[in-house]
């Protein structure tokens, strides 16, 4: 079948979803984050397809406990940082 970043390729762009403004993480169990690698993919959707890359970083909100355990989970995606604010990362 075709993977989250393929349909959100051919979906977003259709529906003038230029991008992501933000992610908002209710939980860290896996349903709800194995699927942050393909959200980093996804984040130019106004580009062509062809040529997406990632240029820009993304917000990523949730309670405290929830980015912690999302920054074990996934060190390389949250560069060494500091926290935005209260309960927000920088998806790199």
């Amino acid at each position: 079948g075709k993977t989250f970043a393929e349909r959100a390729r051919a979906i977003l762009p259709a529906r003038q979803v230029a991008g992501l403004d933000g992610v908002l993480l209710t939980h860290c169990h896996m349903d709800a984050v194995l699927g942050l690698d393909d959200l980093r993919e996804v984040q130019l959707a106004a580009a062509d397809p062809e040529v997406w890359s990632v240029h820009t970083s993304t917000p990523v909100y949730g309670s405290s406990k929830t980015l912690q355990e999302v920054q074990q989970i996934f060190p390389y995606m949250f560069p060494k940082q500091e926290s935005e604010g209260h309960g927000a990362l920088r998806m790199a």
